[in-house]
């Protein structure tokens, strides 16, 4: 193991002194370095590497076609600032775009808008991009698309960066803040204009606003953890958005007592949205909201089961004689509530908070209070709370969103950057289609994301969603939720992938390398007797690619990575993709370079209070005259400042070498018995390092790419015949295990559901 002392004071002095979170920008135009610490000549291969890039373009077409896969000529297509006009055959093309990812709108009247996300950062080789058919919708007069989106908040660290403005007490006006105190309305707006068309898209907008609207924080609840406020002009994002209506009823909106509750009613009907779930006493908070869509009524009931029980007083939900949010542990009221607009022909919307934070998979009790919707006539319950993204099912027949993530809050949890909008077309209140957009947090700006991203946070949903509610993977970067199983397409790939085993026995293989978008595994088969086992593995650290996978105006980013002066992301070091990360030594340079995940990645089954320990750091590594590379880990709890120390996973080849996959298992400690908290007093999570000493002689480089934190979920699975996995799933390694040394060949089957239409 490398010496702690001699790295500059070690990690924690070298992030609080240096490792602030570095950019593509670094590299000036003239080729300078603001990083010091790399030598010359690779700064002039990587600049020079990288105009290149951002110089090249790429052509992009695609195919206009109807549900029923015939073209549509006279489309209008624009991507990013540039048109084009679909042909007789349905094609459009765009021969000269910049290599950054951007939003593709379809307008044509009869037909619903398309809006995605595209992903144009493709490696320099790739000089077209084919984005398919895609079909559009016929416009249905008599059908809706209403547009649900997750939880918002815009204070706390919007307005802080550090989050140390004592409770009770106003931020103070940060230039650095992404929202300042001086410029609440604009700079609201810009935290969510990325994702402004999917608004415009739909006929009615609905997110949960989990936050007291007040410019008087000056009466915090003191029982609560957590307790935030957002400024009354932060709603302009909300207008700007178009939404229609919030749902109020979530164990947040009492934060600031009854005051808040009162100073919340009051700003969210002065800018003229629609509410329901909270108020004055108990019978206001559970009131309905009442709208019309295309002639048709509908119903927003909100309401929350965390209510605060357990803590001391007062509760977050209202009485009769106490302002709060509507209770949904009153099973009596609720369905009454349900009942009386059914039965006055109204279709109801339940928003409910409910669920475990953090959680991957469906509570029990969130399961029941669906029940409870269905039981009672409503027409689709949105339900939110976990922070994560869960599943889709139907409840006898009712469909039913589990939790679709953070939409604008300021979490710092790793589980919790990435989400989406959720479009359902409805008619009669019944929910046919819906299409998933999904979207990440960069640096607390909501920005639609594409690529391996996007992707990835499709297959998440899916492999915990109701197998009857397929969830189909990205086209054009988004899902589609198809009701008539005849509508969509199964289709199936083989790829035979070569293994060799270890002196341990072991072989670990990343998928990606032969995976398509859209796939997942679904069918295992090994061609020879010498395997003994397998387990599948899902990647828990989703930023390892170093790969820009959003869609804003910058480029080449690279988010949730510390870095020193010694290292930079860099197209010259990409094994897979556009660009990978460097570190970069001189041999008189005696201290360490390092790169840190930004973020603790939490053990899968944390938050289930099921933690699985079995996890591995994998990726691809290339040198240049490499000193060695450390890779280590520090162990931490799930939450809080508790640490249980730290391990040198391995090290790396030294000398001059191509792209070599390694592979080092993370020994993180078991939880310790009678713990008070099982999260914040166990060893729940780890954060990856990487340390680059020094050469012998001259000066290096390391290229690091395609690094994951692989969680082994699925195992291990008896290979003596084909082994069946559910999918989609989101599982994209595998090792196998059998006698050292031997070689085998795996056959591995990929399938993905796409709509019929999108099919050549």
């Amino acid at each position: 193991m490398i010496g702690r002392a001699t790295r500059v004071g070690g990690v924690a002095a070298t992030l609080a002194a240096a490792l602030a979170c570095g950019t593509a920008k670094d590299l000036t135009p003239d080729g300078s370095s603001s990083a010091g610490g790399i030598p010359e000549r690779y700064v002039k291969v990587e600049t020079d590497a990288r105009a290149a890039y951002e110089a090249s373009r790429i052509a992009v077409t695609g195919t206009v076609v109807d549900t029923d896969g015939e073209p549509v000529p006279d489309a209008n297509v624009t991507l990013d600032a540039a048109t084009a006009v679909s042909g007789r055959d349905g094609r459009f093309s765009f021969a000269d775009m910049p290599r950054h990812n951007a939003l593709l709108q379809i307008d044509l009247d009869g037909y619903r808008r398309w809006v995605s996300a595209v992903q144009l950062a493709e490696p320099a080789e790739i000089s077209a991009v084919n984005l398919g058919r895609l079909p559009l919708d016929a416009a249905d007069p008599a059908m809706s698309r209403l547009l649900f989106a997750g939880d918002m908040a815009l204070g706390r660290r919007f307005l802080d960066p550090d989050d140390s403005t004592p409770r009770g007490e106003m931020p103070p006006d940060d230039p650095a803040a992404v929202i300042r105190v001086s410029h609440v309305g604009a700079d609201s707006v810009t935290v969510v204009e990325g994702v402004a068309p999917f608004f415009e898209a739909a006929d009615a907008r609905i997110l949960n606003l989990e936050t007291p609207v007040t410019a008087n924080p000056d009466t915090p609840h003191e029982n609560k953890q957590f307790a935030f406020f957002t400024l009354p002009e932060s709603l302009d994002a909300l207008t700007y958005l178009g939404v229609t209506a919030v749902s109020l009823g979530n164990n947040h909106v009492y934060d600031y007592l009854e005051s808040g509750v009162a100073d919340t009613l009051r700003n969210v009907d002065a800018y003229g949205l629609g509410r329901a779930g909270a108020g004055l006493d108990l019978a206001s908070a559970i009131a309905p909201w009442r709208f019309e869509l295309k002639g048709e009524p509908y119903s927003l009931i909100s309401a929350t089961s965390i209510a605060g029980v357990g803590r001391a007083t007062p509760l977050f939900v209202a009485d009769d004689t106490k302002a709060g949010a509507a209770d949904l542990r009153q099973s009596a009221l609720v369905t009454a509530t349900i009942r009386a607009e059914v039965d006055a022909g109204r279709h109801v919307i339940a928003m409910w908070h409910v669920g475990n934070e953090y959680t991957r998979t469906v509570s029990d009790y969130a399961l029941n209070r669906a029940q409870l919707a269905k039981d009672a006539g409503a027409s689709v319950v949105i339900a939110h709370h976990p922070h994560t993204i869960q599943g889709f099912s139907r409840v006898d027949g009712m469909f039913v969103a589990h939790s679709i993530g953070n939409f604008a809050l300021d979490q710092d949890r790793l589980d919790t950057m990435v989400g989406y909008t959720l479009w359902l077309d409805m008619r009669d209140g019944v929910t046919s289609n819906g299409q998933l957009n999904p979207h990440v947090n960069d640096e607390y700006l909501v920005r639609p994301t594409t690529g391996e991203l996007a992707d990835l946070t499709l297959r998440e949903s899916g492999a915990v969603s109701d197998r009857t509610q397929v969830l189909l993977g990205a086209q054009g970067s988004h899902g589609w939720l198809l009701e008539d199983p005849a509508t969509r397409v199964t289709t199936t790939r083989h790829v035979e992938v070569p293994i060799r085993l270890d002196r341990a026995g072991l072989a670990h293989l990343d998928l990606r390398n032969v995976r398509e978008a859209n796939e997942s595994v679904s069918v295992l088969r090994v061609a020879s007797g010498v395997v003994t086992s397998a387990w599948l593995g899902q990647d828990l650290m989703r930023f390892g690619s170093f790969e820009d996978e959003d869609v804003d105006s910058d480029q080449l980013e690279t988010p949730h990575w510390y870095w020193g002066s010694a290292g930079m992301p860099c197209v010259t070091g990409a094994y897979r993709g556009v660009q990978g990360f460097c570190l970069y030594r001189r041999s008189t340079d005696k201290t360490f370079a390092e790169l840190a995940f930004r973020m603790r990645v939490r053990l899968y089954g944390d938050a289930e209070g099921e933690p699985n320990r079995d996890m591995t750091v994998m990726g691809m590594a290339r040198g240049d005259n490499a000193g060695m590379v450390e890779l280590y880990s520090r162990f931490l709890a799930s939450y809080g400042d508790k640490e249980f120390g730290e391990e040198s996973l391995g090290t790396l080849e030294t000398g001059t070498y191509g792209w070599t996959p390694f592979a080092f298992d993370v020994h993180i400690p078991e939880d310790i018995p009678g713990v008070a908290d099982p999260v914040a007093d166990n060893p729940r999570a780890m954060r990856l390092f990487v340390a680059s000493s020094p050469p012998d002689n001259d000066t290096s480089e390391v290229a690091l790419d395609d690094l994951a934190v692989v969680a082994w979920i699925a195992g291990p699975l008896p290979l003596h015949a084909a082994q069946s996995v559910d999918f989609p799933n989101a599982t994209d390694f595998l090792r196998v295990s059998g006698p050292a040394g031997t070689t085998a060949m795996v056959d591995v089957t990929f399938t993905r559901v796409l709509p019929a239409a999108a099919l050549p």
